[in-house]
């Protein structure tokens, strides 16, 4: 009776060629070569070859603390896996962000969970940026709004920029109010010379702050990153700008926030340092 045998030195050699395709390329199956038992060809027989798929170490590291960080979102884990995807998202595209030290990363992700706040850059609601071996996660100019309208206190937040030839005035007091009828037209950001923030209470108060262009280059100074190519005060001059009088309001309202959120000097780094 003639015995079926696999030819196992035709499958080494499909294992071995498969061992060095990228890990998209990987097939799911091998042909195998059946042979009689006097080495006649009788056929071939696909033969199920399992290969992990590699793990996100990133997100594993996000995943492993999700007990811990789930209260900070209300225990929606829906939010959680949307949080951790993109923070494992924005870390493995960034070569400087890989290379920071674990602990600067758990931290991080750490504030994403606390504040609610996605990390992707496309978003802006904040900031991954690699200084040296950390990370620091800064909060952007719609992380701000989203800060701000998450207090139950809020019912709106708009900022402005005010630019040569605008009409402005305002006015401060028991009832701050401010007229600005923007010039029609096209400006530089050279000819801003204020920003101004508005926040309304469901009380029907409203609050103030108006910066002018000494103020916010006081900010932009403090930023380390402020001179480089890349950084947000060239690229996004006017939307780091009104960022300014956002921050200083929820600082009066108080938001439960980490000091070092308010700080002038931290708050306004690149993301490629």
């Amino acid at each position: 009776m003639n015995a079926a045998i696999i030819n196992n030195t035709s499958v080494a050699q499909e294992q071995h060629t498969i061992a060095s395709l990228p890990q998209d390329d990987l097939p799911l199956s091998l042909n195998a070569n059946i042979l009689n038992a006097s080495g006649e060809l009788m056929g071939e027989e696909k033969v199920v070859v399992s290969i992990p798929k590699q793990k996100d170490g990133i997100y594993e590291l996000c995943s492993a603390r999700k007990d811990k960080l789930l209260p900070f979102l209300n225990n929606n884990t829906l939010l959680f896996e949307k949080l951790a995807r993109s923070f494992a998202w924005e870390i493995n595209t960034n070569d400087k962000l890989r290379i920071c030290s674990q602990l600067s990363i758990i931290n991080a992700f750490y504030k994403c969970c606390e504040y609610g706040l996605d990390p992707a850059a496309s978003l802006g609601q904040a900031w991954l940026i690699p200084y040296k071996s950390t990370i620091d996660l800064q909060i952007g100019y719609r992380g701000w709004l989203k800060l701000l309208f998450n207090n139950p206190l809020v019912s709106n937040v708009y900022s402005y920029g005010v630019y040569k030839d605008d009409f402005f005035e305002y006015e401060l007091g028991m009832n701050p109010n401010i007229k600005h009828f923007p010039s029609k037209e096209k400006q530089h950001k050279d000819n801003l010379i204020a920003t101004y923030g508005v926040v309304k209470l469901k009380s029907g108060e409203a609050q103030v702050k108006v910066c002018f262009r000494d103020e916010i280059n006081e900010s932009m100074e403090s930023s380390r990153s402020s001179h480089k190519p890349d950084s947000p005060w060239v690229t996004h001059f006017e939307a780091m700008a009104l960022v300014v009088p956002i921050r200083k309001l929820g600082k009066n309202l108080g938001l439960p926030l980490r000091v070092e959120d308010y700080d002038e000097g931290i708050n306004y780094e690149t993301k490629n340092i």
